[in-house]
């Protein structure tokens, strides 16, 4: 994933290839404060996980979209010289066949910006990401019941033990 952030110096846009998926990914490989040399004027600064904003990756995307339609048109024309071109059903699967790249390549994209999406929703602000998880069950203090009656309903009320002995 591709991650940009501007200098605290010059304000310039700086981007750097990581290989994570959320803010708490990059945190845990990278910790929570990464040095970065800014390629405009040299500064050499600190920098936390929510300074970072996913963007999409152009050269990238530019190539997987120029192999897909390269991947159709050969898949696409060896369809069509293999498969006979006077039945439906093989002028049908040609079709398929053609747009498979497509299909793959758009997958691709929308794969791509929900990982973006998620990336720029999630933030740390502050969280220790090297902390001990804690348990997800709350500790409950239990008071003792009163014998007479419910402190809720106003009403008597009968402890276990007195509706065994009462039976």
């Amino acid at each position: 994933m591709v991650l940009s952030t501007k200098c605290k110096s010059c304000n310039a846009n700086f981007e750097q290839s990581f290989v994570v998926v959320d803010r708490i990914d990059l945190a845990q490989k990278h910790g929570e404060e990464m040095g970065m040399i800014c390629k405009v004027c040299g500064a050499d600064d600190i920098y936390a996980p929510d300074d970072f904003k996913a963007v999409n990756n152009v050269k990238v995307r530019q190539y997987a979209f120029a192999a897909a339609v390269v991947l159709s048109l050969i898949s696409g024309t060896l369809a069509l010289t293999f498969l006979n071109q006077h039945q439906f059903a093989s002028l049908l699967l040609t079709y398929i066949i053609f747009a498979v790249p497509l299909v793959i390549f758009f997958i691709y994209i929308k794969h791509d910006t929900s990982a973006i999406r998620l990336f720029n929703r999630v933030k740390l602000k502050g969280h220790n990401v090297n902390a001990k998880m804690q348990s997800t069950r709350a500790k409950v203090n239990i008071s003792k019941v009163s014998q007479k009656e419910n402190i809720h309903t106003k009403k008597q009320q009968k402890l276990p033990s007195e509706r065994k002995s009462s039976n």
